[in-house]
């Protein structure tokens, strides 16, 4: 039987995150030119749940390069089976699902009005 999630917080999808047993929730903005699996805030990862796996260099939409720390975690699209082992980088400010995980899905941007994604 299909699965679907229809958002309405356009182009947001409401995720749950665990980083090391420490749970996050929130709205992801769904970004079809970052080609990594997960951005959370910079400060979201704490310094109770230890020290990142590793650094690694992202290039930014504006052609300059960060170094970001790198968490391995799980993630769920609420409404669709978790996935596990997922690359979830700190940088910036917001929540970002990239294609490395959008590219499991169908996504469609409905008319500017919702989000569905289909497993």
């Amino acid at each position: 039987m299909p699965q679907q999630v229809i958002s309405t917080a356009y182009p947001f999808v409401s995720i749950r995150v665990d980083i090391r047993g420490r749970q996050y929730q929130a709205l992801s903005l769904l970004d079809t030119g970052f080609t990594g699996e997960l951005v959370v805030p910079q400060g979201a990862p704490s310094e109770e749940i230890g020290l990142p796996e590793e650094h690694t260099n992202w290039e930014l939409s504006d052609g300059g390069f960060v170094d970001a720390p790198v968490y391995l975690g799980s993630l769920e699209i609420v409404g669709l089976p978790s996935i596990p082992s997922i690359a979830i980088i700190a940088l910036g400010t917001e929540y970002v699902l990239g294609r490395g995980i959008l590219d499991r899905f169908e996504v469609v941007f409905d008319h500017g009005e919702r989000v569905i994604l289909n497993l």
